[in-house]
């Protein structure tokens, strides 16, 4: 996305608040929903500018809020930098305002909605065609997403980037309804034996994620 680091977070609150309140009248190429109850968690919509990913967020306890905090301060301070902002001032904006800020905000209890860019949906098609969905769903490597609570049940999932492109891409390719993504759901690391061959991440409260899957 082309633009000054401005426009790049004026882009994402603007489709926040377009997703918030039209996405129920809008056809999503895949959702994630809860294992459980069948709640919604997670969506992925073809905007103009690409493919958009909404989801619910999710209920942190204060060390996870802390780590998921200084997480989102280091990834906005490289985005700043990546698109043009001067050093000095993206860190006084993120990570240097750290200490002026509370990590126990009110999303912990009362999730915000949040939305994240995933790009166009020609790569996603690409990525369904090229991918095996036995690789991309191994337990054991690299896992990128974000955390969505579900409102009922209150357990918390990992939407992974990749599982979403992969379930967006087969839609498009496929012409298909909405492809549902059942989510890998967070559990304290050694807490499955299940997971023994998982990857754990996280300094403060180590975490893995259980298997994630299509239905």
């Amino acid at each position: 996305m082309a633009g000054t680091a401005g426009e790049w977070f004026d882009r994402h609150e603007e489709v926040g608040r377009y997703l918030c309140a039209k996405r129920r009248d809008l056809r999503a190429l895949a959702a994630a929903q809860c294992e459980r109850d069948s709640r919604l968690l997670g969506a992925v919509y073809h905007l103009k500018d690409g493919m958009w990913l909404w989801h619910r967020g999710s209920r942190f306890t204060p060390e996870e809020s802390t780590r998921e905090y200084l997480a989102n301060a280091a990834n906005e301070y490289d985005t700043l930098i990546e698109y043009g902002e001067d050093r000095a001032k993206a860190w006084a904006m993120t990570l240097g305002a750290v200490g002026e800020r509370s990590f126990c905000s009110p999303e912990r209890n009362n999730p915000i909605p949040e939305v994240v860019k995933l790009g166009g949906v020609e790569r996603a098609v690409e990525f369904y065609r090229a991918s095996s969905l036995a690789e991309i769903s191994r337990l054991d490597r690299e896992l990128r997403g974000v955390f969505s609570t579900c409102p009922k049940c209150r357990l918390t999932y990992l939407i992974e980037y990749r599982a979403m492109h992969y379930a967006a891409g087969k839609a498009a390719a496929e012409r298909t309804r909405q492809v549902i993504v059942l989510p890998g759901r967070v559990v304290p690391d050694g807490r499955d034996p299940g997971l023994a061959a998982a990857r754990a991440y996280g300094l403060i409260s180590p975490w893995q994620a259980t298997q994630w899957r299509l239905c």
